[in-house]
């Protein structure tokens, strides 16, 4: 068993002892009713992720087939230029793959680095499906690797976002 000089018996959970383990990150000793727990501590950038939630059978203009694997963003909270009220919503798109519907089907659920990002586009319409309003909009999603929207792929308009 480890155990570190001066421990207090106390049975409330209490800092204990700082450890710096490399560049930028901490270990934190803990003691909690007579446990040690550890907690790290880190001032590097968190990776984003994005899941894989689902895939499509896709058609090319030659009539060939091809899977699309279906992914989504982490939550993030939206504010509605009507009401002004704040709602989640998650950022959604799809990428090309080589796969096929059983390897797409096993992906399901994957993590992936990256995160799903805005696009500006060319305007086009778009018919909201709960209200029936007619919008203009001129952006679409795509999945970036690094965050960088030059370096984004699956560009998806929002109404076939509506459709996965």
């Amino acid at each position: 068993m480890f155990v570190l000089p001066n421990m207090l018996p106390l049975h409330t959970t209490y800092f204990q002892r700082s450890i710096n383990i490399c560049s930028g990150a901490q270990l934190y000793l803990f003691k909690t009713n007579g446990r040690f727990q550890t907690s790290i501590s880190s001032q590097f950038k968190k990776q984003t992720m994005v899941t894989v939630t689902g895939y499509a059978e896709r058609t090319r203009k030659d009539g060939s087939t091809f899977i699309a694997l279906e992914i989504t963003g982490g939550v993030e909270l939206i504010q509605s230029s009507t009401t002004g009220r704040y709602y989640a919503t998650v950022r959604k798109c799809s990428i090309p793959s080589t796969f096929n519907a059983i390897v797409a089907e096993a992906m399901i659920g994957q993590k992936l680095p990256g995160e799903v990002v805005k696009v500006i586009t060319e305007p086009y319409d778009f018919v909201n499906p709960r209200t029936g309003e007619l919008m203009k909009l001129q952006h679409s999603y795509a999945y970036s690797q690094d965050s960088k929207v030059e370096n984004a792929i699956g560009h998806t308009r929002v109404h076939e976002v509506a459709s996965i």
